[in-house]
């Protein structure tokens, strides 16, 4: 969404660790409740290693006219899994809820499975065909 409001790639690092530096150059550090939370331990060590950074306000950075979609990109760029924005939350914000038709969405009762990417005999085929069974 900020490539599209931006015209611009926001986070354009050419490696994870300076995306990950551009993404705290914006977003800011993350409090260290949050850091707590990430699945590498390599990330959060180096993440918690880093000087504190406050978060920049988009508007600054994006210039865009409608501030609803600032909104709603601020509330998506959010570290903490958490306190981020979900996903009935974003399609009922008012930049994109003349969009939403509630008779239209099936929520999700029971969440996915994708213990299968941790499978160490799937091959690139076996996976198509696992993709082409639900097509």
């Amino acid at each position: 969404m900020a490539e599209i409001l931006s015209r611009h790639v926001l986070f354009p690092g050419d490696n994870y660790i300076e995306q990950i530096n551009m993404i705290i150059d914006i977003c800011g550090k993350p409090d260290d409740e949050t850091i707590k939370l990430f699945t590498n331990e390599h990330a959060a060590k180096y993440i918690a290693s880093l000087p504190f950074k406050p978060k920049v306000p988009l508007a600054k950075i994006i210039n865009y006219h409608n501030p609803l979609a600032i909104d709603l990109l601020e509330k998506m760029l959010v570290f903490n899994p958490n306190a981020r924005i979900t996903v009935d939350e974003a399609l009922k914000h008012p930049y994109i809820s003349g969009y939403y038709d509630a008779e239209e969405i099936k929520s999700m009762d029971k969440k996915l499975d994708f213990s299968f990417e941790n499978d160490e005999s799937l091959t690139i085929e076996n996976l198509a065909k696992m993709i082409k069974k639900y097509k």
